[in-house]
């Protein structure tokens, strides 16, 4: 091999490290969200949102109007049962909850949303992610380092059965 490209190839690799290194510290990443993206999607240009998909958003508007507590998980499930009969009836080809149904409440409701999820046939449901932190030791009593076990927790069993899918919404738990 040549010198030059001996002193490339160091030159190289001393980039990347430092690259890498950078961007995994906080000045890093600042600069890559607050310049990098905003960079890429001016470049990119806008973008008309799809005219196929309709995002339903359930605000504190919606509870207002509908009389119902501004916390969505206290919201009697009756609701989205004819959220889905409306939604299917006009449609829709595919219906995803970003909610988590992992508890049950008024039987009755369950069942009566569990029903409309089963004769829809479309409807995609959502598993929360439960995170565990198992901390390993040594033959001594000194931590040897943490294990974090990731779990997914499913609706309950009515929902989970009719619905057509499960699936995890892994976010990153930054401040962006």
């Amino acid at each position: 091999m040549g010198v030059r490209l001996i002193k490339a190839i160091i030159l190289g690799v001393l980039v990347g490290a430092a690259g890498f290194f950078f961007g995994l510290a906080d000045p890093g990443i600042d600069l890559e969200e607050d310049i990098g993206l905003r960079t890429l999607f001016r470049l990119r240009g806008p973008r008309p949102a799809p005219t196929e998909v309709a995002v339903v958003s359930i605000d504190k508007d919606s509870s207002d109007a509908l009389n119902v507590p501004n916390d969505l998980r206290k919201w009697p499930r009756s609701f989205h049962a004819r959220l889905v009969e409306r939604l299917s009836k006009a449609g829709a080809s595919v219906v995803v909850f970003d909610l988590i149904f992992d508890e049950g409440r008024d039987s009755h409701d369950d069942l009566l949303f569990a029903a409309a999820v089963g004769q829809a046939g479309n409807v995609v449901l959502f598993q929360r992610l439960r995170s565990e932190k198992i901390d390993l030791s040594n033959k001594g009593d000194a931590p040897a380092g943490s294990l974090y076990v990731v779990q997914t927790v499913s609706p309950i069993a009515p929902l989970a059965e009719s619905a057509v899918a499960l699936a995890p919404f892994p976010l990153p738990k930054v401040p962006n």
